[in-house]
């Protein structure tokens, strides 16, 4: 069997892809500023990269320079961890994953049936295409995803520049009044913002999935999140400061301000009139598919790596002959997204309480990744490291104490239904891990392999 199809690529060209599944515009942080306030929502915007998008940056580009391999984060914490700690890690992230583009896709299709008014049938064609497409790229590899992820970033960021732009000669409202929202506790308010900026910043570890089909990908990866982080920052804090300086009606932003609420294309059309909306609209649509497709890219490894370890069903390890891509676990993964779609009506309240409940079960992801990094400097100190935490060991251990005391404050002030429900979600990693453990024979079985590059999973189709 050949090996691995490998491709070459810039650190711009993982730039993109990282930008387009992690950020793809300023969408979403407006109901930060309904939920907690504006002057909240612009400290949030600053400080949440500090406190939490650095660290976890700076962690998966140790690890992931350090372990270069097909599986990325799964990989990386099964070797610090153990087997038993790398498949619930690689359950919760995929499955997690799986959900978000169950959400992304109702978030995108909200804004095409709304421009279209589209019928439920004409509804779920449009969903069959979007995802058609998605696989299709996918399947022709990274290379095939970077170049989409150029295109459709084009169409998403020029219209935030215009934004930015055209609102300078609008500035008629203080930013930061008032810092709070009043009807809500501090506590409660900052709780919010930390959990929507958290799911904002996150997903950094994701092309660490397909490292083995990446050239020098442990150089280039570190620096490639370097200017991701300082991209999203900018991105999310200019037209969130503009946009408030220019309209004001802070408490109406986000999808929780009613009929008149004022979201990212309603800005748009504020200060640029009717086409710069229109072109807005059309970049929240962009937004939502680019994000589907690049986070597809990094969730459809990680099962047949796992299946490579005795841990799941053979049938995530099929490829395509002419790719070397993992076809059967792309097109498992459309057609979960498709049917959680159908089923998936995501009300105001409901959408808050989903990004909740996603970023507790991020929130677990992370402190293991954390912990795996400590974990493998102690066990394997001589372990070259291309890219390393400007830190000693101890010094990691105070880095990481930060982030887990974030994830605590945010569990405690907000929906503990949420919380519950990421709980019972979790129990699903262990109990399956024993079944599948008893099915497959684990990474001690038979089926099991020692490394981890898809030129040795069967190419049957």
């Amino acid at each position: 069997m050949g090996e691995v199809k490998k491709v070459t690529m810039s650190v711009g060209g993982l730039f993109v892809i990282l930008f387009g599944s992690v950020c793809a515009g300023c969408f979403g942080m407006e109901d930060m500023v309904g939920q907690s306030g504006p002057g909240l929502t612009l400290l949030m915007i600053l400080v949440v990269p500090c406190i939490w998008a650095v660290p976890i940056a700076l962690s998966c580009a140790e690890m992931g320079a350090t372990l270069p391999v097909q599986g990325g984060y799964y990989i990386w914490i099964k070797t610090a961890l153990g087997p038993f700690w790398g498949y619930c890690a690689g359950f919760w992230r995929t499955w997690i994953w799986y959900l978000n583009e169950g959400i992304l896709l109702v978030l995108s299709m909200e804004y095409v049936a709304s421009f279209f008014n589209l019928s439920k049938i004409g509804y779920m064609i449009v969903v069959g295409i979007i995802l058609g497409g998605v696989a299709y790229v996918n399947i022709v590899g990274v290379t095939a995803v970077k170049w989409v992820s150029v295109g459709f970033l084009v169409l998403i960021m020029v219209p935030f520049g215009l934004v930015c732009i055209f609102g300078l000669g609008h500035l008629n409202f203080n930013p930061i009044e008032p810092f709070f929202n009043p009807s809500n506790s501090n506590a409660n308010n900052i709780a919010y913002a930390i959990v929507l900026g958290v799911w904002m910043y996150g997903a950094f570890e994701g092309p660490a999935s397909y490292a083995g089909e990446v050239k020098d990908f442990q150089k280039i990866f570190p620096k490639a999140l370097a200017v991701t982080v300082l991209a999203m920052t900018l991105t999310y804090f200019l037209p969130m400061l503009i946009g408030l300086s220019a309209v004001g009606q802070w408490e109406i932003w986000g999808l929780s301000g009613g009929d008149h609420a004022i979201t990212a294309v309603e800005l748009a059309k504020a200060v640029g009139g009717n086409a710069l909306g229109m072109a807005m609209l059309i970049s929240a649509m962009c937004s939502n598919i680019i994000q589907v497709n690049d986070n597809m890219a990094a969730t459809v490894r990680i099962p047949a790596i796992i299946s490579q370890d005795g841990l799941a069903p053979g049938f995530f390890q099929k490829l395509s002959k002419k790719h070397r891509t993992p076809v059967v676990s792309i097109v498992f993964t459309c057609v979960l997204a498709f049917a959680l779609l159908l089923f998936n009506q995501i009300s105001e309240a409901g959408f808050a309480a989903l990004i909740e409940f996603q970023t507790f079960v991020f929130f677990a992801t992370y402190i293991m990744l954390m912990v795996a990094m400590i974990a493998l400097r102690i066990k394997q100190p001589d372990l070259e490291r291309p890219y390393r935490v400007p830190l000693p060991t101890w010094g990691l251990i105070c880095y990481a104490i930060p982030v887990i005391l974030i994830c605590f404050y945010c569990i405690i002030f907000c929906s503990h239904a949420a919380a519950l429900g990421a709980v019972i979600f979790g129990l699903g990693a262990p109990i399956s891990y024993f079944i599948f453990k008893k099915i497959y024979g684990g990474v001690d079985g038979p089926n099991a392999v020692e490394h981890y590059e898809f030129g040795d999973i069967d190419d049957s189709m």
